[in-house]
């Protein structure tokens, strides 16, 4: 079915980024078909150079609609049933 958002993280923390001073943007893709979502980091040079981050797996058993950033070190995600999820990025 392929790709449902594309969206930009505005205000990723450190947790994400992996780096306190990072010069990149960060793009998480979700797709329909597929129950993870992804992070890319975007370079910000004339390259213009789009790079695998992260990957996350969820316990969705279809895709997700909708992904969300509601602070620096969480993200929301709905799927297709309209489930809402939340991710915490955390140091453990």
């Amino acid at each position: 079915m392929g790709i449902s958002q594309i969206r930009e993280l505005k205000n990723p923390g450190e947790l994400i980024t992996r780096d306190k001073n990072s010069d990149k943007r960060f793009l998480v893709t979700t797709a329909f078909d597929k129950p993870e979502f992804k992070i890319w980091t975007l370079s910000n040079d004339a390259k213009c150079e789009l790079q695998p981050h992260i990957m996350i797996r969820t316990s969705f058993t279809d895709g997700i609609c909708f992904v969300i950033e509601s602070s620096p070190t969480q993200l929301v995600c709905v799927d297709t049933e309209k489930t809402l999820k939340f991710y915490d990025f955390r140091h453990e």
